[in-house]
């Protein structure tokens, strides 16, 4: 079977390299991603959340955060 895979990738050239290699590249982003969004604090998500409803004028209310802005 490997050797049938290895002959496939010397007959096809480089095409099959690049698309594995993509494929890679997008799961690492994908549950990189997902390993962020399930470490975030609830706290930091219901202050994102809050954003479009302050005018600014009020403090947070979270302690412990580093706001920007």
């Amino acid at each position: 079977m490997y050797k049938d895979v290895l002959r496939a990738f010397a007959e096809n050239g480089y095409y099959p390299v690049v698309t594995m290699t993509i494929l890679v590249v997008f799961f690492l982003i994908f549950s990189g991603m997902l390993v962020w969004v399930l470490r975030i604090r609830k706290g930091h998500t219901a202050h994102m959340a809050a954003l479009p409803l302050e005018d600014g004028s009020q403090s947070p209310t979270v302690s412990g955060e580093v706001h920007h802005g």
